[in-house]
């Protein structure tokens, strides 16, 4: 099988569980607390720094593009550290929370759009070596987590600008 079709397939299958763990385990979890949810679904990201080890050697294939590999491992990188300063500001009750919440989900997300969009254009399937479970596995738990937040983001922008009309 083409590496590629085994990477997507693998990706839509990791994304359906991650739709799982998150409706059935996170949210189920956290009931109608907004922040338990918003914190539980950030501490996801906090394990992002792991695009970090594209570096290591052995990790991916010593021709592993750096048009990929030099942005996938920095985004990941800071939005990890905004999806743990997004944590700790909401355990504060900080009012910097929720604006760095949305900071933290448009950085994270537009990174994982692009990252994916140049996997696909640059052809590293062959090339990705133990980061291939990273892709399948943890991606799309991230993806489905910003979603998730996005939906809870608009939700209280909504709910708070009908509040105040």
């Amino acid at each position: 099988m083409e590496p590629k079709f085994l990477l997507i397939f693998a990706t839509i299958v990791g994304a359906i569980m991650a739709t799982l763990v998150i409706r059935d385990r996170i949210m189920a979890q956290s009931g109608a607390n907004r922040t338990k949810l918003l914190q539980s679904l950030l501490m996801i990201h906090g394990y992002r720094f792991v695009g970090l080890s594209m570096f290591i050697p052995g990790i991916t294939s010593p021709n592993m593009p750096t048009d990929f590999s030099i942005p996938a491992a920095l985004g990941d990188y800071i939005a990890a550290i905004l999806a743990i300063s997004s944590y700790l500001l909401l355990g504060r009750k900080s009012k910097a929370a929720m604006p760095l919440v949305w900071i933290f989900n448009i950085w994270g997300f537009v990174d994982l759009l692009y990252a994916s969009y140049q996997a696909l254009i640059l052809h590293i399937s062959p090339l990705m070596g133990f980061m291939f479970y990273i892709f399948t596995g943890y991606a799309p738990l991230l993806v489905v987590s910003h979603i998730v937040i996005f939906k809870i983001l608009f939700t209280s922008r909504k709910k708070s600008t009908t509040e105040n009309a």
